[in-house]
């Protein structure tokens, strides 16, 4: 496999196991020192970084940044993947109240999928803009985005909410630090 990413680091949030993992093993692989945030510790090194971090606490993720800065020297790529998917989370519709555990359900879904990843990308963004070196934000989605899920149509929202942030944040000027903003949107198999 060839290094494209040799002598660049990144950090991936979720990257402890599924698409998460895979993204870091394969950036590993491709060259870049990685460093991965997650509330689990992954059940194998490979070569990784780690270091603790729940995507729905700010301070958590300016931790994760200012972490991977102080052991990689700087962040070109930052991969916010965290995200949960409750299969159950159309069941309080049509109901008229919503039970207590149901609503927290719901509420760290979003704090996790939707404003964790606004947090990151902002975080990430200002970082690589004052470190004058620019970088890549990639904040991956899902196919939910995209099509119709009547099954879990919260998720799907939050999944909307990725999508539609990447394509309406503005673009740089031309004097100014570039970071590329982008969008992945997966389909677990």
């Amino acid at each position: 496999m060839q290094a494209i990413f040799k002598g660049k680091t990144a950090v991936v949030t979720g990257g402890s196991s599924g698409i998460g993992r895979a993204t870091a093993v394969l950036l590993k692989r491709m060259g870049a020192t990685v460093m991965v945030g997650d509330r689990q510790k992954p059940a194998a090194s490979d070569g990784l970084l780690y270091a603790p971090c729940d995507v729905a606490e700010v301070a958590d993720l300016e931790g994760l940044l200012h972490g991977a800065v102080d052991k990689m020297g700087h962040v070109d790529l930052w991969v916010n993947n965290a995200g949960l998917e409750i299969e159950t989370s159309w069941k309080p519709f049509g109901k008229k109240a919503m039970d207590p555990a149901n609503r927290a359900k719901l509420v760290n879904l979003i704090n996790v999928n939707m404003l964790a990843m606004i947090d990151g990308t902002r975080i990430a963004v200002h970082y690589m803009k004052e470190a004058g070196r620019g970088g890549t934000v990639l904040n991956v989605a899902s196919l939910a985005a995209f099509v119709p899920m009547p099954q879990a149509p919260v998720y799907s929202a939050t999944k909307v909410c990725v999508s539609g942030l990447e394509q309406r944040l503005p673009q740089p000027s031309p004097s100014s630090i570039y970071v590329h903003i982008n969008l992945l949107a997966e389909c677990a198999q």
